[in-house]
């Protein structure tokens, strides 16, 4: 959302797309962790092998990235409400010196 220019993101957005992330990883790790037996396809039964190991890797590899992902938005979301809320102390602190003097 914008007003005159600036961006605000609402931290319950933030928090939410965390948290949508995070379920994201779990879910994709379960489908890593339910590995189903290796097919018995006769002579194709190596490539088959293959094509599974390959996606179980592909399935490990994205659970991390989303992993990683919700922890770096987790951390950003952190820093933004801590910047946001010492912008707002000082701007609090020199409306009130402002006023006073």
């Amino acid at each position: 959302m914008t007003r005159q220019g600036a961006l605000k993101i609402p931290f319950d957005d933030l928090d939410t797309a965390a948290e949508r992330l995070r379920g994201s990883g779990g879910i994709v790790q379960g489908l890593h962790a339910e590995v189903p037996a290796m097919p018995d396809v006769g002579e194709f039964s190596g490539a088959a092998s293959s094509v599974l190991v390959h996606l179980l890797s592909a399935t490990a590899q994205l659970a991390i990235g989303i992993g990683a992902a919700s922890d770096a938005l987790g951390a950003a979301v952190a820093a933004y409400r801590e910047g946001d809320g010492a912008a707002r102390d000082l701007v609090l602190q020199l409306r009130t010196n402002v006023t006073t003097s």
